[in-house]
């Protein structure tokens, strides 16, 4: 071949390099594509499988030779709507990503060869380690976006950077909390606090509450109101930022089973769809409830007006009410404080920064204040109690994230530093 004519090639080929260079490829480049597309069809036509691969990304080299040599990594996915004969691409066929296969391939490209493309050589290779990771969380959480490529590849990314982020926390844990990987590690950060607690932080209140009145700090080394049944099972306010909701029922619940001898499940959907001061799905604050809570007249049951996760119409009956309250407190900031109000008068209603929570599996958390700015709190919780493992002092709280999160939907965080701003809002409603 002439030199003209192997001028002519690389410039065809959209290659401008010294002959035997080796340049990354462009994966969005034709003729990449081309080549790539020809080895996973003949890697599929030799395949085992009996549906056909399809080409969902490439990444590696080009060399120019005699020709163009490509050395591809190629990620593959199973079709059950196309045959192995069809033309395999995306645009024609709907692809299965829990089928996800890579491979290396060798393609060797010359345009005056008849045909112009060569498998030189193939092998399939394991996936990288958090794809692995990603392939497994995909069949433990059974989820739907599969057969979107798009969307596969993005939350991919998010998975990614939420290792990253687990590692990150793990490293820097000064108590004894585990980070890992649940149901919510294909989530953003950011997607994560606008669903699951309040993107945007508590609502600004010049609500005053009465302080409750200092008590002494002689009490009990640990306290825990689920074993005096006054604390309803975990509940899961899904993808609504109704979190302030469901720590101002689990309070209610247990200062009316304190008082009244009598534990009831109370509705926060009632809460989201008539408390016309706070703001449903998008956020509230605990003393707007309490007051809110008076105005109409009581709560009802959980079963009477069930749980929808997502703004409603109010369809509040009076008649239906069983529950109802006379005032609300502030508690003091000063944890000792804090908790000898609990261990005097049962759960307290908090605000926290979750940041730190999402890739939380279990332990008593300690994560460095760069994690969970105290002054960021966008989270509405409930403390039911308080204990101490060896030389760390914590709190139990009670979480509205279901209950495979966690400790069986709990949070043990360290007590008295004032971890993630805990104890800037507590707060009680009051029972005759």
């Amino acid at each position: 071949m002439s030199f003209v004519a192997f001028s002519v090639l690389c410039v065809v080929a959209g290659v401008f390099a010294t002959p035997g260079g080796v340049n990354e490829i462009d994966p969005s480049d034709s003729n990449v594509q081309a080549a790539a597309d020809f080895a996973v069809g003949e890697i599929s036509a030799q395949s085992k499988t009996v549906n056909p691969y399809v080409r969902t990304s490439i990444s590696g080299t080009q060399q120019v030779v005699a020709g163009l040599k490509y050395e591809l990594t190629i990620k593959v996915a199973e079709s059950s709507t196309c045959s192995k004969t069809d033309e395999l691409s995306l645009d024609l066929c709907t692809v299965d990503m829990t089928t996800i296969h890579y491979f290396r391939a060798v393609v060797l490209w010359q345009s005056w060869m008849s045909p112009d493309y060569t498998l030189l050589e193939f092998n399939e290779v394991p996936p990288s380690d958090e794809e692995a990771k990603f392939q497994s969380f995909l069949a433990s959480y059974a989820r739907t976006y599969t057969n979107d490529v798009k969307q596969y590849e993005m939350k991919l990314m998010t998975f990614q950077d939420n290792l990253k982020t687990i590692q990150q926390l793990q490293a820097n844990e000064q108590g004894t909390a585990q980070y890992g990987i649940n149901e919510f590690s294909d989530i953003s950060a950011q997607e994560f606090l606008s669903t699951h607690a309040m993107a945007n932080g508590f609502p600004e209140s010049d609500v005053e509450l009465p302080m409750a009145p200092k008590l002494s700090t002689d009490i009990p080394t640990s306290v825990d109101w689920r074993e005096k049944n006054v604390v309803t099972p975990v509940k899961n306010q899904g993808s609504c930022g109704s979190c302030w909701a469901f720590s101002v029922t689990g309070n209610i619940e247990g200062q009316w089973a304190i008082h009244k001898g009598k534990l009831i499940s109370l509705s926060e959907q009632e809460l989201v769809d008539c408390d016309k001061v706070d703001h449903g799905c998008e956020g509230g604050l605990p003393w707007n409830a309490f007051k809110q809570i008076m105005a109409l007249g009581g709560l009802e049951t959980e079963s009477d007006y069930p749980y929808k996760a997502a703004d409603g119409m109010c369809h509040f009956e009076k008649s239906k009410v069983v529950v109802n309250i006379n005032g609300s407190l502030n508690i003091s900031s000063d944890e000792d404080q804090m908790a000898a109000w609990l261990a005097s008068n049962g759960p307290i209603t908090i605000g926290i920064n979750a940041a730190a929570m999402q890739h939380y599996h279990g332990g008593i958390a300690d994560p460095w204040t760069i994690f969970c700015r105290p002054s960021q709190i966008d989270h509405g919780v409930l403390i039911v109690g308080y204990g101490q493992d060896g030389s760390k002092p914590f709190w139990i709280i009670k979480n509205s994230w279901g209950a495979s999160w966690g400790e069986k939907g709990y949070y043990r965080i360290i007590r008295g530093k004032g971890k993630c701003g805990l104890n800037r809002m507590p707060t009680s409603a009051t029972v005759a």
